[in-house]
């Protein structure tokens, strides 16, 4: 009986290391450079993305005049632009740079974030932080502007922008007066459209913002962007000592919010559950730190929720998959991933637990990154890589990964053919 138990023993350690070899040795695909950094020796920084209707990719990244962030003046020029290019192959070549709006001396455009609608062909929103003043100094009095754009063919052309920063400021003034003083900033990335909710024309939107020294909150539209309001009110931080974050909806339409911190290395997660989604009634829970990712670097990353099955079972689930450097510096971008739980009396703090290392795309110097689902189920992923000389620019890449590459094989898409 023991020598049958010792064999058995043996036939499981030499299985969990086949199967370990098998998962470190999955082959990921080479990404593809989008914007090359410098560009007619301007750097280029912040990836956005978004996938539209008829299945076009665009990508769009800061044109750096200034070489700097937006709002700090260098060399006489506060001057960023947002380039954009297109993809109608899911990301395996690219059209034509094209710049979607054009800074001057005195004014910038930059930390774009977008979204196609998913009910129209052609209809595009595009967010762009603006003007001549850094977040550490706005204020609700020399505020940095926050410029929608919007595109109804496609992104072919643009209208002239409308600034939504005061009637975002106004939102805050009462609930929240350091608000005032301090400055907010629309995350770059991606403005996050439901999946679930639709009250009247659109399909709900949501973004991410911190404001300085107070914390991330989310805010919704259901009229594409033309007005905002916040989730679960202007009292409630739903993301303590949160910097730039992402929005993301779960299964059964609540929200997740995934945090940059302020101050400290790691990511930070909290969960907004609907009594009413139509009327947006319902509270935020206790934001939580994920133990995964404690020694993560501070920086930009992305989250989405896609349905998945689990290889070892065949079992149907959703996974969350948040991209990350994967280590205390801007360097070695990878993933974690999680199932989602099944709706519970604490998802945030179940969602702070449990994540596992994936596929680590780039070991060289990386930063931020966005992330797109594509109808296949694979994943799309616009990243920051290879810092430049002067520490002002990346070239920004882009991959494209099934659930199996990025998950070591643990997982498997549920939509793939």
């Amino acid at each position: 009986m023991n020598q049958i138990i010792r064999r058995f023993a043996f036939s499981l350690f030499f299985l969990g290391l086949a199967t370990a070899c098998t998962m470190a040795q999955t082959t990921l695909p080479k990404p593809v450079t989008v914007f090359s950094d410098p560009y007619k020796g301007i750097p280029v920084r912040i990836p956005a993305m978004t996938t539209t209707r008829d299945g076009g990719l665009l990508a769009m990244a800061d044109y750096r005049h200034n070489f700097s962030d937006i709002g700090w003046e260098n060399g006489g020029t506060y001057r960023l632009d947002i380039l954009m290019r297109r993809s109608d192959d899911g990301g395996r070549t690219w059209g034509p740079i094209a710049t979607v709006v054009q800074g001057r001396n005195d004014f910038g455009y930059g930390d774009p974030s977008v979204v196609a609608d998913r009910d129209s062909a052609g209809l595009i929103l595009m967010q762009a932080v603006s003007g001549n003043v850094p977040y550490i100094h706005a204020s609700a009095q020399k505020p940095q502007h926050a410029m929608f754009f919007r595109s109804t063919d496609g992104g072919k052309t643009w209208d002239g922008g409308r600034d939504v920063a005061p009637s975002i400021y106004d939102l805050y003034k009462t609930d929240q007066p350091l608000s005032q003083q301090k400055g907010f900033f629309l995350t770059s990335g991606k403005i996050t459209q439901s999946r679930l909710i639709k009250k009247g024309k659109y399909y709900r939107l949501y973004m991410a913002h911190p404001i300085l020294h107070v914390g991330a909150f989310v805010i919704y539209s259901d009229d594409f962007g033309r007005s905002w309001q916040v989730l679960g009110g202007a009292g409630t931080v739903p993301g303590p000592d949160g910097d730039e974050s992402k929005v993301e909806e779960l299964p059964d339409g609540s929200v997740l919010l995934s945090c940059r911190k302020f101050s400290s290395l790691g990511r930070r997660f909290n969960v907004f559950v609907y009594k009413d989604k139509k009327q947006a009634v319902g509270s935020w829970q206790t934001a939580q730190d994920a133990k995964a990712m404690e020694g993560c670097t501070r920086c930009n990353g992305d989250v989405v929720v896609v349905p998945a099955r689990r290889a070892a079972d065949g079992r149907k689930t959703w996974l969350a998959i948040q991209s990350i450097p994967q280590s205390r510096s801007r360097d070695h971008l990878g993933f974690f991933y999680r199932e989602v739980p099944r709706r519970g009396a604490d998802l945030a703090a179940t969602l702070a637990e449990g994540w596992q290392r994936g596929a680590m795309i780039h070991e060289g110097t990386a930063a931020y990154s966005t992330l797109s689902v594509f109808g296949d189920g694979s994943v799309g992923i616009l990243f920051e890589a290879n810092l430049d000389s002067d520490n002002t620019g990346y070239d920004i890449l882009f991959s494209r990964l099934s659930i199996d590459q990025i998950t070591g094989g643990a997982y498997t898409s549920r939509t793939s053919k």
